[in-house]
């Protein structure tokens, strides 16, 4: 599978390539960018987006598509799909924003993570752990999703991959930031 190319988060006067995608929840409802087709591997989903935090609140600085002549150009396509509001106040979720270069699944014991906890569009808090910490965070936070609907629902939709209860709950556990909404 082809890398994708990463959003972009401006937080405290820095760029990180997050690997949360934050509109796969709006994007059902946005056919501009649902019909948007780069015809690159590196971007499937047809776009890019910049995202900055101001005042502690998510904001969708920029929203980017190949233009449609052919070439690898890129073209704001911001208007079009946030004519309003850019305050991303539909967003809740966990932006992990720590250097692991380029690879998020690396985590060893010398590394720190850093991670943004986002609820509404607001931003709670910046978390900072070490990696026993990070392991702890991720476990407890684990035990507390298998008690949701979410996690019954995402269980039903994956087992198919997985054909097997330890790997599926191994695996979501691993990729808990990616599936909470919120710190429980």
């Amino acid at each position: 599978m082809t890398r994708q190319i990463r959003d972009t988060l401006i937080f405290e006067d820095q760029e990180y390539r997050i690997n949360t995608y934050i509109l796969d929840s709006r994007i059902d409802k946005s056919t501009a960018i649902k019909n948007k087709s780069s015809g690159v591997t590196a971007l499937h989903r047809g776009y890019k987006a910049t995202f900055s935090i101001k005042d502690d609140f998510l904001y969708i600085q920029n929203l980017e598509a190949f233009s449609r002549g052919g070439t690898f150009d890129f073209v704001s396509i911001l208007k079009e799909n946030f004519p309003h509001s850019k305050r991303c106040d539909w967003f809740s979720g966990l932006l992990r924003i720590d250097d692991r270069k380029g690879s998020f699944e690396d985590e060893k014991e010398d590394h720190i993570f850093e991670f943004l906890e986002i609820f509404k569009g607001h931003l709670v808090k910046k978390h900072t752990m070490n990696y026993f910490e990070f392991q702890q965070f991720k476990a407890a936070q684990f035990k507390e999703f298998k008690k949701t609907e979410e996690y019954e629902a995402l269980y039903k939709n994956i087992y198919i991959i997985f054909d097997d209860p330890y790997k599926l709950d191994t695996y979501i556990m691993q990729n808990i930031l990616n599936f909470i909404k919120e710190v429980k």
